[in-house]
């Protein structure tokens, strides 16, 4: 048999039995190194990476969405062959998504296409937006808030924001218990 096979395929401890390794630790250790990297390494996603062209094209693709849900599968297509074409990350392609989703709110054409996304992950980006409207509040107690703060620290979350967490939980995309934290 090829040795090769065999290291492919054996255990660790038969392999040192036959004498085809020498180190069964070191093995065992680089193993483990190499699964875990494999396994726990983060893509990392930046802008040099990703091409502008994608999200020109996305945010034309998703301002141009039918309004009817039936005619929406040839579009959730395009956006994912977007996505795929031109190396997209999908956290910021949500947030797009549901930047047009707010802006163009009667249109449950964007229910079918956030249905491709992880419900956690839309949950986390919602938050993040509901997040940009709170006060920021220093080390000695001075509030950093955005420039038009109400009475209580915080500046208004706009209708617009509210009514697309209202849809995203009506159609159950989100959870309101996962939403308030």
């Amino acid at each position: 048999m090829d040795s090769a096979l065999l290291k492919a395929t054996l255990e660790l401890s038969t392999l040192a039995m036959l004498g085809l390794i020498k180190d069964e630790d070191g093995h065992q250790k680089r193993l483990v190194k190499l699964n875990t990297g494999v396994v726990y390494k983060q893509q990392k996603y930046n802008l040099e990476r990703e091409e502008t062209e994608g999200y020109a094209k996305l945010i034309v693709l998703l301002r141009n969405m039918p309004s009817a849900p039936a005619e929406v599968d040839a579009v959730v297509q395009s956006v994912l062959a977007i996505i795929g074409q031109f190396d997209l990350e999908p956290n910021r392609v949500m947030d797009i998504v549901l930047d047009c989703f707010e802006q163009q709110p009667r249109s449950l054409s964007f229910v079918a296409l956030l249905k491709r996304f992880k419900p956690a992950y839309i949950v986390h980006v919602l938050g993040f937006k509901f997040g940009h409207y709170q006060a920021r509040v220093t080390g000695d107690g001075a509030s950093m808030a955005s420039p038009s703060p109400s009475p209580s620290g915080y500046e208004v979350v706009p209708p617009s924001l509210t009514l697309l967490a209202a849809t995203l939980v009506a159609q159950q995309l989100v959870e309101l218990d996962a939403l308030l934290p």
